[in-house]
């Protein structure tokens, strides 16, 4: 039987191999099969995903919390939170990413490890995972993190952008959507990019009207173009009957 017609469950070896050389063309084959086994038996996903989990390759570790999340069923998942202490920084990011695409309820009993990531990440890939780190907070309304946010945004060894923003963040955080719907239609002109990207990821109710007030009364034309934009593609998500966080940003 050729390999693209297999549905039987790759090797943790064949796992493994495809880990670290994923561009093979060979290996790709491997990915194609693992598709088509998890359809035909998925139970068998957990023991070789938590075999991978236990690999002393950090790569083999990443792919297996990136890929186990789809392939490895709920105890592949449910050991997930452990990985937040992985000796791998990359690791420790991707289990958290995973976490909190498709078990937020686990990343949120976890707050005191987040806490202690904002600390332990410091410097790391150029402080980027602490900046996800902090939308993750935001993303699963965290408010128990906010000081950990707001030190970023008064933390002068992080780019102005990422200060800016993180300083929004906390403004949900403290006070919730109303005061960012609020900032934006008052035209707060200083942070209006980050004040309506935030109301569009988190798919805020009232939304598409603040948009359409900014874009009305807004002195500046760069801040009534930005809120035009959002406006029409806030109008199209909610004719399409979608959230908007399920829309390209339209900025």
């Amino acid at each position: 039987m050729d390999v693209n017609e297999d549905s039987t469950w790759p090797s943790v070896t064949e796992l493994v191999n495809y880990a670290l050389a994923p561009e093979d063309p060979a290996q790709k084959r491997v990915y194609a099969r693992l598709r088509r086994a998890h359809a035909a038996d998925p139970d068998k996903g957990r023991e070789i995903f938590l075999k991978l989990l236990r690999n002393p390759l950090s790569r083999v570790r990443e792919f297996a919390v990136s890929a186990g999340k789809k392939f490895g069923g709920p105890e592949l998942i449910g050991s997930l939170p452990d990985l937040l202490d992985d000796p791998n920084l990359s690791v420790q990011e991707t289990a958290m990413q995973a976490l909190g695409n498709v078990a937020p309820d686990l990343l949120r009993a976890r707050a005191d490890v987040l806490r202690r990531k904002f600390t332990e990440w410091r410097g790391y890939d150029d402080n980027d995972p602490i900046i996800h780190l902090a939308w993750i907070a935001v993303k699963l309304d965290m408010p128990e993190l906010v000081s950990e946010v707001r030190r970023i945004s008064e933390d002068q060894t992080f780019h102005s952008g990422d200060r800016r923003q993180a300083a929004v963040w906390v403004a949900y955080l403290e006070r919730g959507p109303a005061e960012i719907l609020r900032r934006i239609e008052e035209h707060d002109h200083d942070n209006m990019l980050d004040l309506c990207s935030l109301a569009w990821m988190k798919g805020l109710p009232g939304a598409r009207a603040a948009y359409e007030r900014c874009a009305d009364r807004a002195p500046d034309e760069k801040c009534g173009k930005w809120c035009g934009l959002f406006a029409a593609k806030a109008a199209e998500a909610e004719a399409a009957g979608e959230p908007l966080s399920a829309w390209p940003r339209p900025v």
